[in-house]
Parts: structure tokens; C-alpha cells; sequence
């Protein structure tokens, strides 16, 4: 890094900050606005930091916000002369001829800001480069978490005033008692009854023996969000490779039998009306919002990476991890156990359904060892269960008895653990020579 970068003033525009506080100070309705663009830590001068925490301080308690009420609060704090007494404020006050421009001068203030925030970031970043304390792996992760924070919150901040809070509530509440769904819907009416749907910062967890069908679940709920609701999908896929899971999908849509698409002479035996519907799938999922990767052996880190870059370029309202038994398991010290490395894992991918806001849906193995064949599986029947029944917000388990001759059945799922709300079987009908379900028509007894 060039010397003379050190020596630079960081990016700031006090003419900026002095417009927006003579503008509250004008008219103090303004602060409505800037308290939703501005905090505090925004203004360069700390002198200018104090005053407008002063100034929203007054808003907040529902106090006047004039030049006043200004002095009297800082005087009581022993601030008034420190921060230049009279003179200040009539600087402030004629600093604007109207208040008119006052989220431009804010929109200057916040830019400054973030420019602020990088070099600060960046100047930790090679720092970190350069410590013995991190591997270059670790060194990335820290970086990207640090960007995307200052990329997440350049509009909104983090912390919520109780008012705001209850409001929120009160509309979830009236949502509810209106019968609708509060989160994102999966498709499943019965399973969207009982969870009430999947909402952000949730961490769900589907588990099943292997060939009960988890894939093809987890794909019917990512396909139902992405093309129903419109929304932003990634499924990350550490097992099947993209072309695998794009055949299953056509299958599924089309209901064309998965295994006529696999072998040459039965996809050359589909009929024109089988080839229309296997064209028709094919625009329905290049035109959705979902997005696939399928590259193997990625750690938790590397995920987190990824889903972070695709929230920022594209958004993303539902991240789908299949599955977390092929995440490459951390080294080092503190990682001796299958169990210590599942515990970093399910805590990081908690960390990350709450940092993007989104629900997560990771699936799981059951412990065959603890698990036989038509024993209806339970919650400690995971591989590594004690951390992930702590983390997991829902724990949902397929039981499928389908016969192996059978094509078409019902199957329990079993929504073992959902945090403040009922458990309960809600039951599915798998059709294997589409690798789908569907809604069942029984919702089992519910438990609190």
C-alpha cells in the first residue's frame, strides 16, 4: 500500500453533516427520514455525532428537536461549550436556507460513511494477511463476512425500536388469525399448517435413512419457492451432480418416469405429447429463480462464501444443503470427533440462516445403527444429534415403508422439534417414478 494512502484525510463532507442537522433543527419532522438512512457512527466529526444523537434522542422521547431544546440537552451533560457552545449551533442553524434537500445531504453523509467502513475493513483485512494467526481460508471467510456486513445494513441498521417491533408482531398475529401462512410456504398444505411456514433466520433440518426420498422433498419445497412464490433459490447439491438433479426435476414436473429419460431406447419410445411436456418442464425451470451447485467437497466456510456472493448479486430468500454429512469436515485442534465437527458445522449454518435473514434447509442421515428398518425414527436417531437438536429450529424425519415393488405410497413426515410451536406427522404421497410428493390428505395429531 502506497504511503501517502496513510496520510489521507477518510472520506467525509462536513458541509454534508452540518446541512442535515441544521435541516432537523429547521424543521424536525425531517428526522422521520434520516433516523431510517443515519446513525450516529455515520457522521465523521464526532462533535456532529454528538449533536444528532442528542437530536434523535429528543425525537425518540417524543421531545422538540429545535436549537432549544438542543442546548438545554447537552448543557444538563456538561457537552454544550465542549462542543463550541453558541457559535455551534448558529454555525448548525445557518449551515441550510431550507430544509428541502435533506436526504440528499443525508444520502453524502451515508456514502462517506460506507466508504469509511471499507478502508477500515480493508485495513483488518491485511492485517489479518499478514498474522500467523489465520489460514488464508480463514483470512477470506473474515474478509467476506466483513464486506457483506457493511453491504447488508448501507441502508437499514440492525437494531429495532420496540414500537417497530410490535407492529411487525401485531401484523404476524393478524396474519395468523386470518389463517395465513407467516413464512415461506412449501408446498405442503398440512406441513404448512403445522410450521406455519419456513421464515428468515430459521435453521430447518430434514433427516431420513438413505433412499426415503429426502433429495427428492427437499427439491419439491426448493421448486415450489423458487417457481410459485418467485423467489431466489440455491440448492447446493455435495452428492448428485446438476445434470442428475435437473433429470429428476423434469421428471418430476413432467411426470415422465425417470427411468424413460435415463435408458436410449425408452427416451426414444416417449410419445409427441410426453416430448411437449419434457419441453414444457424444461422452459419452466430455465425460467425460475432457482440456482444449482454441485461442487463436492466444500467446507461449511466455503458454503457460507458462496451463499453470501449470491445474496449480494442476485438475492436469495431459500438456501437448500444436501447434505451435511458431505460438508468437508473442519481440522485442527478442538475437532477430534465426528461430533465436535458436527457441532461447528450445524453452529456455522445457524450463524448463516441469521446473517442472510433466510431459512435454511440442510438434510441429514439417520444412524443406520440406531435406526432399523420400520422403526419409526425420532429426533436422537441423527448422526451427531446433541448439537443439532439444539440448533435446529425444525426437525422434520421421512418415514417411508413404501414396498420396494410399490410405485406409488404414503409416507410420515414427522415434525419431531419446532422451537415455540406443535409437532406433529403430517402424511405425503411419494410417487417414485417421479421422484416427488405430494399433499397427503391427514394432518396426525398435533403436540405441544
Amino acid at each position: 500500500m502506497p504511503e501517502t494512502l496513510l496520510d489521507k484525510l477518510p472520506p467525509q463532507n462536513l458541509q454534508a453533516e452540518q446541512g442535515v442537522l441544521g435541516a432537523i433543527l429547521m424543521n424536525p419532522q425531517c428526522m422521520l427520514d434520516v433516523s431510517l438512512k443515519l446513525d450516529p457512527s455515520d457522521f465523521y466529526r464526532e462533535a456532529h455525532k454528538t449533536i444528532y444523537n442528542a437530536l434523535k434522542h429528543l425525537w425518540e422521547t417524543h421531545q422538540t428537536c429545535d436549537a432549544v431544546m438542543l442546548a438545554d440537552y447537552l448543557i444538563a451533560r456538561d457537552k454544550y461549550k465542549l462542543l463550541g457552545g453558541d457559535e455551534m449551533l448558529m454555525e448548525i442553524a445557518n449551515s441550510v436556507p431550507h430544509a428541502a434537500n435533506v436526504l440528499y445531504h443525508a444520502e453524502i453523509v451515508k456514502q462517506k460513511s460506507i466508504k469509511r467502513q471499507v478502508i477500515q475493513s480493508a485495513t483488518e483485512i491485511i492485517r489479518d494477511g499478514y498474522s500467523d494467526l489465520y489460514s488464508a481460508n480463514e483470512v477470506l471467510e473474515i474478509a467476506e463476512q466483513k464486506i457483506f456486513a457493511i453491504s447488508q445494513d448501507r441502508d437499514t441498521g440492525t437494531v429495532y425500536e420496540m414500537q417497530e417491533a410490535v407492529d411487525s408482531y401485531m401484523r404476524i398475529l393478524e396474519d395468523r388469525e386470518n389463517g395465513e401462512i407467516t413464512g415461506l410456504t412449501t408446498g405442503f398444505s398440512d406441513l404448512d399448517e403445522l410450521v406455519m411456514g419456513m421464515r428468515p433466520k430459521q435453521f430447518l433440518l430434514l433427516a431420513a435413512r438413505p433412499g426415503q426420498g429426502k433429495t427428492s422433498l427437499a427439491m419439491d419445497i426448493g421448486w415450489h419457492v423458487a417457481k410459485q412464490l418467485d423467489r431466489h433459490v440455491l440448492v447446493i447439491s455435495l452428492e448428485m451432480a446438476i445434470e442428475e438433479l435437473t433429470e429428476r426435476m423434469v421428471s418430476s414436473i413432467s411426470r415422465i418416469d425417470s427411468k424413460r429419460l435415463k435408458h436410449p431406447h425408452l427416451l426414444a419410445g416417449l410419445t409427441h405429447q410426453e416430448r411437449e411436456r419434457m419441453s414444457w418442464a424444461m422452459g419452466q425451470l430455465r425460467d425460475s429463480k432457482l440456482l444449482i451447485n454441485d461442487c463436492v467437497g466444500q467446507s461449511v466456510s466455503q458454503i457460507a462464501s458462496l451463499a453470501r456472493r449470491i445474496k449480494t448479486r442476485h438475492g436469495l430468500d431459500f438456501l437448500v444443503v444436501d447434505y451435511l454429512g458431505k460438508i468437508r469436515r473442519p481440522e485442527g485442534r478442538g475437532f477430534n470427533t465426528e461430533n465436535d465437527q458436527l457441532t461447528y458445522i450445524s453452529n456455522a449454518i445457524k450463524e448463516l440462516s441469521g446473517e442472510l435473514r433466510i431459512p435454511i434447509l440442510c438434510l441429514h442421515q439417520l444412524n443406520r445403527e440406531n435406526v432399523k428398518e420400520g422403526v419409526r425414527p425420532k429426533m436422537h436417531h441423527l448422526r451427531g444429534s446433541g448439537s443439532l437438536e439444539q440448533d435446529a429450529d425444525v426437525v422434520m424425519l421421512i418415514h417411508n415403508q413404501i414396498p420396494e415393488d410399490q410405485m406409488v405410497g404414503q409416507v410420515e413426515l414427522i415434525v419431531d422439534k419446532q422451537r415455540g410451536g406443535a409437532t406433529g406427522t403430517v402424511y405425503l404421497t411419494y410417487e417414485k417414478p417421479f421422484t416427488r410428493f405430494s399433499a397427503g390428505s391427514h394432518l396426525g395429531n398435533q403436540q405441544y
